[in-house]
């Protein structure tokens, strides 16, 4: 919710997205969270490639406790892929 406060201004949201990473690093819903976080700060500076790269990154990441329901992640993810359609290296 702290991210949405101000679109272009995360920092603050991504410290606090940072510590629940180090307390959870194996869920899958908190690597997820993060990564949204820092994908919307990298698309506010024009970095949607980049963000859309860093974000689907998270499919190969098996290692990661599945702990959130597939049908929310598909969609997710589905934004995320659209984000990064037109960028060249994927």
């Amino acid at each position: 919710m702290k991210a949405l406060d101000n679109y272009f201004d995360v920092v603050d949201a991504f410290e606090m997205a940072g510590d629940a990473v180090r307390k959870s690093p194996d869920s899958f819903a908190v690597n997820m969270i993060y990564n949204l976080i820092k994908a919307q700060g990298l698309t506010a500076f024009g970095e949607s490639c980049y963000a859309s790269k860093l974000f689907l990154s998270l499919k190969n990441k098996p290692e990661l406790k599945m702990d959130i329901k597939k049908e929310s992640m598909s969609y997710v993810f589905e934004y995320m892929e659209a984000i990064g359609k037109d960028c060249k290296i994927m």
